[in-house]
């Protein structure tokens, strides 16, 4: 394997981010602040108890249940998750995985179980695992009890969607503290003129 794949490869799994991330996501209906759509997939907005933006996500769900979950921090870390209501998991247990799209080996890695029908994972924040995404049509979950396909119908429009919702969430710094600094900047300035 060539180190550029190895490197990626290792890139998927539960970083220190996506685990620390992770914990945030049970709940993500509780603080939900603004809903977010594209085509079939729905999400939201997810902020603190405190008002502090975390994360935006979107969902793809089936007929029967199982469903697939993009989320995207304020950070600019992205994580997955999948979920089936067949599926009984212990919370917090993690598991080998593969993940493939339209039958293409994307990575082998770890999942971290959620709830008890939730399994989640950091992607990295590469052009080329998001072109896959976008590009693909069914992501299949191989994990040791079993292999689970998800569509990726509409991945596009979604992850364009998740994206943007961060953009405009995150903290960025604000006009007024930009015209504090400057006012505080130029009075310095000023002073140093003056030699006081």
């Amino acid at each position: 394997m060539r180190g550029r794949e190895r490197n990626r490869r290792a890139g998927f799994g539960l970083t220190a981010i996506a685990m620390t991330s992770i914990g945030l996501i049970v709940a993500w209906d509780a603080y939900a602040q603004q809903s977010i759509s594209a085509g079939s997939w729905t999400g939201g907005t997810r902020y603190s108890e405190t008002g502090t933006f975390d994360y935006c996500y979107i969902s793809s769900n089936t007929p029967s249940g199982r469903s697939i979950t993009f989320v995207v921090s304020a950070t600019n870390a992205w994580l997955l998750f999948f979920s089936d209501p067949d599926w009984r998991l212990n919370k917090d247990d993690n598991f080998d995985s593969t993940l493939s799209i339209d039958n293409v080996p994307l990575t082998n890695g770890k999942v971290l179980a959620i709830t008890d029908n939730q399994v989640g994972t950091g992607i990295p924040n590469e052009a080329i695992v998001f072109d896959r995404l976008r590009s693909g049509h069914v992501v299949t979950l191989a994990l040791p009890w079993g292999t689970f396909k998800f569509s990726l119908n509409g991945s596009t429009k979604a992850l364009k969607a998740a994206d943007e919702c961060r953009t405009k969430h995150a903290a960025p710094v604000s006009l007024n503290t930009e015209h504090e600094l400057a006012a505080t900047l130029t009075a310095s300035v000023a002073a140093n003129r003056r030699g006081t």
